[in-house]
């Protein structure tokens, strides 16, 4: 089984993209193009969209896999495929989860949730939405999304 690489992950905006420094591992999530960056070494590269599966069997079932990133959706587990399957996130990492479409009424922490090209967290204590993005966040209840 193929070991995890340590991962930081920023969410953030197109334009502040020039402002972050590249550095390896990193993980950048663009909220307004949905495109994703993977730094590598001193290098980073752009991916513009994520491959959705239904289920585990049908992501073992890909022959031939591109090289890029696998959502199966039963598990909410993102994989990576450069030459082995790696497993990114799942359930042992509930942080890392992505859920695309519309917000439950109550949300989960340690959720990200991706809604009209906007990602959302929630907080339990203040009993709200927070919309991702640059250095700050923005509160957003439920009900205004």
């Amino acid at each position: 089984m193929a070991v995890k690489p340590s991962m930081h992950f920023i969410a953030t905006t197109s334009n502040k993209l020039p402002y972050i420094e590249v550095k390896a591992g990193q993980l950048i999530f663009c909220s307004d193009t949905r495109a994703i960056y993977l730094d590598v070494n001193d290098e980073r590269t752009p991916y513009q969209s994520i491959l959705n599966v239904a289920d585990e069997e049908a992501r073992l079932a890909i022959e031939s896999p591109f090289e890029g990133y696998y959502y199966v959706m039963s598990t909410n587990t993102l994989w990576s495929y450069f030459g082995e399957w790696i497993q990114m996130t799942g359930q042992e990492e509930p942080n890392i989860i992505f859920i695309d479409g519309d917000l439950p009424y109550i949300g989960i922490e340690d959720v990200i949730y991706v809604k009209n090209d906007k990602m959302y967290r929630w907080n339990g204590e203040m009993d709200s939405y927070y919309r991702l993005g640059g250095n700050d966040w923005e509160n957003y209840s439920n009900q205004s999304i």
